[in-house]
């Protein structure tokens, strides 16, 4: 889990040297097993605009009250990217479902003390939705046999609905 989330920051980190963005701007820290408690305060004092963790992590973010309430405060959480979603099956795929599901509960409760109280207009541009985004390597399983590619579509549409509707 860990390789993919340091394999993901070094990448996300050379595109935005790339592109000009200086690192204050837009801050990607990871959250892991191995992140010591300095830089954990340092996260709940100043919330990176990317954060990186596996879903593991996550879960302990949402169950350690000062975590939970530092990192999401003000609804910054405007993405979710679930990568090898191919893998959530079964019991790992029922517990994924109610871990987002958590996370879209307290986001809604979210303490809100940066510009509270915008005019109603505003108010989707404040408060996003969080959009959920599935990616997988996986293109084709072998369980597809004779399906067309528009049918393939269609499934994997259907499978991103229910999925999203979590």
């Amino acid at each position: 889990m860990n390789a993919l989330a340091n394999d993901q920051e070094k990448r996300i980190k050379e595109y935005l040297d790339a592109t000009g963005v200086r690192p204050m701007m837009f801050d990607v820290r990871k959250y892991d097993r191995g992140t010591n408690q300095t830089e954990r305060e340092r996260m709940r004092n100043n919330p990176p605009r990317i954060l990186l963790t596996n879903y593991m992590m996550l879960e302990y973010l949402l169950i350690r009250p000062k975590d939970r309430d530092d990192l999401f405060a003000n609804h910054r959480c405007r993405f979710l990217v679930l990568d090898e979603v191919h893998s959530y099956r079964g019991v790992l795929g029922s517990n994924i479902a109610l871990l987002l599901r958590r996370l879209r509960a307290h986001l809604a409760r979210a303490r809100q003390d940066w510009s509270p109280d915008v005019p109603a207009e505003l108010q989707a541009a404040r408060y996003p939705k969080l959009l959920k985004i599935g990616t997988s390597a996986t293109i084709k399983s072998v369980a597809d046999g004779d399906v067309s590619r528009d049918e393939r579509q269609k499934l994997r549409d259907a499978r991103f609905r229910n999925f999203s509707a979590g």
